[in-house]
This record gives C-alpha cells, sequence and structure tokens, in this order.
C-alpha cells in the first residue's frame, strides 16, 4: 500500500500558516481596540470629574479667572476624548478588516481541506480495489493450482 500524498500540500500549509498569522492579527488588534476603548473611558471619567469639580467651584462661588481656567481645562479634555473616540473609531475599523481577513484565511484553508479529504477518500477507495484486485489474483492462482494437482485431471 503506498502513502496518500496529497498534490496540494504546500498550499495547504501555506494556508494554515497564513490563517494563524491572520488569528494573530485579529488579537492584536482586538487588543489595541480594548486600549484604545480603556483610554477613552479614562478621559470621560476625567471629564466627569471636572464637570463636577466646576460645579461645586459655581456653587461655592470661585474666582472668575480660577472658573476659566477650570473650563480651558475642560475645553482640552473634551479635546483629547474626541481625539480618543477618533482612535476607538480607527482601531474598530482596524479589527473588523483583520476580521475579513481571517475568515477569507479561514475560508480558503477550509476549502483545501475538504479537497484533501476528498482526495484522502478517493485514494482509499483506490487502494481498497488495488488490494481487492490483488487478492482475487492470488485466489484465482491458488485455485488454478489445486485444479492442476487435484487427483483425477
Amino acid at each position: 500500500m503506498s502513502a496518500f500524498r496529497f498534490s496540494l500540500g504546500r498550499l495547504l500549509d501555506l494556508r494554515k500558516n497564513e490563517e494563524q498569522k491572520r488569528a494573530t492579527s485579529v488579537a492584536r488588534a482586538r487588543k489595541e481596540s480594548e486600549s484604545a476603548r480603556k483610554a477613552r473611558e479614562d478621559l470621560l471619567s476625567i471629564h466627569r470629574a471636572g464637570r463636577e469639580k466646576v460645579a461645586e467651584a459655581h456653587r461655592i462661588g470661585g474666582a472668575v479667572g480660577v472658573l476659566r481656567n477650570m473650563e480651558l481645562l475642560l475645553e482640552r479634555v473634551e479635546d483629547h476624548v474626541k481625539d480618543a473616540d477618533q482612535v476607538c473609531q480607527e482601531t474598530d475599523e482596524r479589527l473588523v478588516e483583520s476580521i475579513k481577513d481571517y475568515t477569507v484565511a479561514v475560508r480558503e484553508r477550509h476549502s483545501l481541506d475538504r479537497l484533501r479529504d476528498r482526495r484522502l477518500e478517493e485514494w482509499k477507495v483506490e487502494e481498497a480495489r488495488k488490494d481487492q484486485k490483488e487478492i482475487d489474483e492470488v485466489a484465482i492462482t491458488r485455485h488454478g493450482r489445486r485444479a492442476l494437482e487435484a487427483p483425477g485431471v
């Protein structure tokens, strides 16, 4: 019995490697997206705390200069929040793109796997047919010898 050899085996290996690279890319993109989202949440927390401080300063009648400085500081934080929103959107887009790439890689590898499985089944059937043919030939040969060796022929 000969060993099964898939003619596209190297291509299948390349597809598996590509799929692994894409999976790593998805993990990295997911981590970047989560990190950007956390940074945005931290900035929002700072902004909320700042708003509470400004409201408190207004309530107790803080100096106009101090209030104005606090407002300017909060405007800068708002600008950072907007920048963080943009970064979150970009990292989410990269994550979606990397997931699409990964899905394509999985599909390509899967189609080659199915082809290999079909070829393996065909090979098994062919090998079984060859084995049966050899067994039949041996049986015919033995039967022919027995017929020649039998007394009374």
